[in-house]
């Protein structure tokens, strides 16, 4: 394999969860099938291993002197924006070397798309349903992870927001499923007054792991107390072909930016 071009490493943020890190790395191994000519690895930031430093270090034993680090986080947050570059910054210095740092996944239509497949495929598993029509006696609920920066809140409720309209639920809600409110069991216990018949839950979380599972349990927990609702629980994002798409080009985008660079340099 060459090492001409930049290798890339995929940066996740870690789970004491091992589900949530097999996944990740299910996640990876399909990103790695579109780069079969680069060299690619993964590390994280907290929790599992490798972590951020102990892949940087593999590369660099395999003489890597160019990286290309894209985010595996779906948001903006503090992560992104600091604890990320600053452990990338510090290996820079100690090692020598080039790191250029992607973009996380934001709002982007690819994940957009993914969203709205795995709300189809959680409606297709419901019996006698057809959604031009139930739709509209159904209510979605996006559940995102929860920050305190507002910026990552507030692109679940665009998230929410976009999801509603495009697919015309009947009515829909943003929750989180921590540190920010509206909490899930909030959002679930107001609903009882709207006359929902059907409600679908839907994590925007992209791996399982302690959210995601606290999120079905709560939802599951409610189902059991209000069985005249329909409470149906849709997967998480996880890696789906839209995701993959979306790293890639966050990938691509890296390399786009180091052309401009050259082209105009500062």
């Amino acid at each position: 394999m060459s090492n001409q071009k930049p290798a890339i490493l995929l940066i996740g943020h870690g789970s004491r969860d091992d589900e949530a890190v097999t996944e990740f790395n299910q996640l990876a191994e399909n990103f790695k099938q579109r780069f079969p000519e680069r060299m690619v690895t993964t590390g994280f930031l907290e929790f599992a291993r490798p972590t951020i430093s102990d892949a940087v270090e593999k590369l660099i034993e395999q003489g890597v002197k160019n990286v290309h680090a894209v985010p595996g986080m779906l948001m903006t947050g503090t992560h992104t924006k600091r604890d990320i570059p600053n452990e990338l910054n510090k290996l820079k210095l100690k090692h020598g070397i080039r790191i250029e740092y992607g973009a996380e996944l934001g709002i982007d239509p690819k994940m957009l798309q993914a969203a709205r497949a795995r709300i189809e495929e959680a409606e297709a598993s419901i019996n006698d349903y057809e959604a031009a029509q139930d739709r509209r006696h159904t209510m979605l609920v996006v559940v995102g992870r929860g920050a305190r920066d507002p910026d990552a809140n507030a692109n679940i409720s665009k998230i929410t927001r976009y999801l509603d309209e495009s697919m015309d639920f009947g009515w829909a809600a943003t929750a989180y499923s921590g540190t920010a409110d509206p909490l899930v069991p909030a959002v679930l216990e107001r609903i009882k007054s709207l006359g929902v018949k059907r409600v679908i839950i839907f994590p925007y979380l992209l791996f399982t792991g302690r959210l995601a599972k606290r999120i079905y349990q709560t939802s599951d927990a409610f189902a059991v107390a209000n069985p005249d609702i329909q409470v149906v629980n849709a997967s998480y994002l996880s890696a789906h072909e839209k995701v993959i798409d979306t790293f890639v080009e966050r990938e691509s985008q890296i390399t786009t930016a180091a052309a401009r660079h050259k082209e105009h340099p500062a």
